[in-house]
C-alpha cells in the first residue's frame, strides 16, 4: 500500500484547503450536497474530515472532488492533482483550451518568456531559503511543489506562445 503517498496528498489537499480558507471550502461543498440531494453535513464534521490527522472521519470520494474543483476556481488544484497522480506513479501535464490561445506579438511573447523565468527565479529563492538550515521542512517543501506547479504552468504557456510565433516576425 502506498500510505506514504496518500498521506501526502491529504496533507497537501489540507494545506490548500487552509490557505483558501476552510470555512469557504466548507460554504462551497455543503451548498454541493444541498443542491445533490438536499443533505446538509456540518462544519465540524467536514473540518475533521479534511484534517488528515484526525482519524475518526475521513474525506469520501465526493468530498474530495468537490474540494478540488473548489481549489480549481484560485488555481490551487495542480498541485494536489499532482500528488493525487503521484500515487499512481502518473503526471499530470497543464492543457490549455485552443479559446484561451491567444496570438502573440513581441510584447506578448516577451511577458510570457519572463513570467517562465521569473517562476524558475522563485523556485531558486524557496530552495535556498529551505537550505538555509540544512534541511527542506513539510511547509518548506509545500511552497517549493507549488513553485514548481507555477512553473509548470508557466513553461506550458512558453510552449503554447513558441508554436504561436514559430515563423512569423514578431516585429
Amino acid at each position: 500500500m502506498k500510505t506514504k503517498e496518500i498521506n501526502r496528498f491529504l496533507e497537501m489537499l489540507h494545506s490548500k484547503s487552509k490557505d483558501i480558507g476552510i470555512k469557504k471550502l466548507f460554504n462551497s461543498v455543503a451548498s454541493h450536497y444541498k443542491s445533490i440531494d438536499n443533505k446538509d453535513i456540518s462544519y465540524v464534521t467536514f473540518s475533521s474530515k479534511l484534517n488528515p490527522n484526525i482519524e475518526t472521519h475521513k474525506l469520501n470520494i465526493e468530498d474530495v472532488i468537490f474540494v478540488i474543483l473548489e481549489l480549481k476556481k484560485s488555481n490551487d488544484h495542480g498541485v494536489v492533482l499532482k500528488e493525487l497522480m503521484s500515487i499512481f506513479e502518473m503526471h499530470i501535464e497543464y492543457v490549455i483550451p485552443d479559446v484561451q490561445i491567444k496570438k502573440h506579438n513581441y510584447v506578448s511573447f516577451m511577458n510570457t518568456w519572463m513570467k517562465f523565468n521569473k517562476e524558475h527565479s522563485d523556485i531558486q529563492i524557496a530552495l535556498n531559503s529551505a537550505l538555509d538550515d540544512y534541511k527542506i521542512s513539510r511547509n518548506e517543501l509545500k511552497s517549493i511543489k507549488t513553485e514548481i506547479e507555477e512553473q509548470i504552468e508557466a513553461l506550458s504557456n512558453l510552449r503554447i506562445a513558441l508554436d504561436d510565433v514559430c515563423g512569423r516576425q514578431l516585429a
